[in-house]
């Protein structure tokens, strides 16, 4: 809390009363910056340095209205959508590239009971972050200005240019950039660009707005789709599957070993009271694990635990039931001994149960990107990293609807997670985590003694 306090103090003192009232009143959007707060106090960032960044171009924001915010906002993300359309790479002046790429992706989709597969050219838009453009980046991606872009165009084809003059709308220009890196650097999330979203994780601290932005690796997540070309497209008959553990079956063989959890004992240990369990769908939950050694050579396995028994109810409910993934990446060493005896380790029954206990109650029919839940104990901890929460989510591998001999199902994939993860995903959004995860290659597999991706994140006060 002093942490907290100190850091509120500084902004407070560095950051203008004139810098504050015009950045919230032209992107309403913008966090208040004296939320900010940071995970790790052990250093601070120098806010003197943000102080002068933020205090460039805004003077012109003064009288402002929220009308004129949103066609400016509109305005600029028009023509730079435009741009990235054309395949032209985009530079942000004193932040980095907007780099567009048509690329052939094979999709798959279902239609009347048929897989459908296409082989798609798209556009896919990526990040690159760059303080100066140089003749090495010139030449790796041919890119045009922003503000080139921009005195280039033509009155006629914009409201915001028959409305401003052309020096006013490259001074909003350096603004609109300047907060948009602001925002992302500082909070760790920025959604000013309206075709996607920009996120950071930062590897480092510093003592200056410089450092943290020379050592975050910033991801951009595109929202909008653009399809330039289908070359092919099959159609398939949709597998029937016996059961929910035979794509498994086909994957990684038998199975290594099954758990029977008892679920009214495994809820009454996590402080149900008895009575509060006595009436559950299920009294045992059998759970399927399965070994895949596709990391062996790393010295790594990873273990899908899966359901089999849970997409009934939800078929005879609503025609279309959930199995359970839970999946977990460990050291060989921790999973079998000297004698080749294999451990499995059961420390995810309390994620499995608490997953169940949400299906039966029908949470996870309500949820669209990911639900999480918090454990008043830990799931699990290793070294100095604990799993106190869970997030429950599409399992990509298998994100379609699948078909079983007694019906449709859904599998979801239980993921476990930090205390910050648990926390920006309260505080943000679930998707936020999953794509910072993903950056990590994390957002679907719970990798034992791994890192906290929020461990140097800068954020908002939570």
């Amino acid at each position: 809390m002093n942490a907290n306090l100190e850091l509120m103090n500084e902004i407070d003192k560095n950051l203008s009363d004139k810098y504050r009232r015009i950045s919230k009143k032209l992107f309403s959007r913008t966090p208040n910056a004296s939320n900010l707060s940071v995970i790790s106090s052990s250093k601070k960032m120098d806010y003197a340095d943000i102080a002068d960044f933020s205090k460039r171009n805004f003077d012109i924001f003064h009288d402002t209205d929220n009308k004129d915010s949103k066609i400016l906002l509109n305005f600029f993300n028009e023509v730079i959508k435009n741009n990235l359309i054309n395949l032209q790479t985009v530079y942000l002046e004193n932040f980095g590239f907007l780099i567009p790429n048509a690329t052939w992706e094979i999709s798959y989709s279902d239609e009347n009971g048929k897989i459908v597969m296409r082989n798609s050219q798209v556009l896919n838009v990526t990040f690159e972050k760059c303080l100066m453009l140089n003749t090495f980046f010139k030449d790796k991606y041919n890119p045009i200005e922003f503000k080139s872009i921009l005195k280039n165009l033509s009155s006629n084809d914009y409201e915001a240019l028959k409305k401003y003059d052309l020096n006013d709308i490259l001074q909003y220009s350096s603004s609109f950039i300047s907060t948009l890196k602001y925002q992302v650097i500082t909070n760790g999330i920025s959604e000013l660009l309206q075709i996607g979203t920009l996120y950071s994780i930062h590897n480092r601290q510093g003592d200056s707005f410089k450092d943290w932005y020379s050592g975050a690796d910033i991801i951009f997540k595109q929202n909008f789709n653009k399809t330039y070309l289908i070359k092919e497209e099959h159609k398939y008959f949709k597998p029937v599957y016996n059961d929910a553990l035979e794509v498994f079956e086909a994957a990684y063989g038998n199975y290594v070993g099954k758990i029977d959890i008892n679920l009214r004992k495994e809820l009454v240990l996590m402080g149900f009271k008895v009575e509060d369990v006595q009436n559950l769908k299920e009294s045992v939950l059998p759970v399927y694990v399965y070994e895949d050694r596709s990391l062996s050579q790393r010295g790594l396995v990873t273990l899908y635990y899966v359901t089999n028994s849970l997409r009934k109810y939800g078929i005879k409910e609503y025609g279309v039931g959930t199995e359970l993934v839970f999946a977990i990446a460990l050291d060989e060493a921790d999973f079998r001994d000297k004698n080749n005896k294999i451990n499995i380790p059961l420390w995810p029954q309390k994620a499995l149960v608490t997953s169940f206990l949400m299906l039966e109650r029908e949470e996870l029919r309500k949820i669209n990107t990911g639900l999480t839940v918090k454990f008043t104990t830990p799931l699990a901890k290793f070294n100095s990293e604990v799993f106190e929460g869970i997030i429950i989510s599409d399992f990509e591998n298998l994100k379609d609807v699948q078909i079983a001999k007694d019906g449709k199902f859904y599998y979801k994939n239980i993921l476990g997670i930090t205390k910050g993860e648990l926390e920006f995903a309260n505080k943000f959004s679930v998707e936020y985590v999953l794509e910072l995860l993903r950056e990590r290659n994390l957002h679907q597999i719970s990798r034992i003694k791994r890192r906290s991706i929020t461990e140097n994140t800068l954020r908002l006060a939570l």
